[in-house]
């Protein structure tokens, strides 16, 4: 390898292995896509082979999706408070679905929202 590939790999190498601290400059939100799916979380731009994609990092799942713009039906724009509120209401909605499905009897002495 020249002097110059190596400079380049060496600059390759340290910004890929950057981490990208969440800045106030992070955006969030709610993402619902046709077929009936929705993601909430941080979002950013994404190119690909020269096409234009947005990126979505799911705080529920922990995975990352590209949707091109067309895929997409909603963008709800949302501050880091309110994703985490929604993340929390979902998974309140997931737990009392879950109860239904199995046959859960709601009584006084089990409260719906007991966490």
């Amino acid at each position: 390898m020249t002097d110059a590939e190596n400079d380049f790999k060496a600059i390759f190498d340290a910004v890929q292995g950057a981490a990208e601290p969440i800045a106030d400059t992070t955006r969030f939100a709610l993402v619902e896509i046709f077929g009936h799916r929705r993601h909430v979380g941080a979002i950013s731009d994404l190119e690909i082979a020269g096409g234009r994609f947005l990126q979505v990092h799911d705080i529920d799942t922990g995975k990352t999706h590209a949707y091109g713009a067309s895929s997409i039906f909603g963008l709800t724009m949302l501050t880091a408070a309110e994703m985490v509120e929604y993340v929390k209401e979902q998974q309140a909605h997931k737990v009392r679905a879950e109860r239904y499905r199995l046959g859960y009897e709601q009584t006084a002495e089990t409260p719906d929202d007991d966490f």
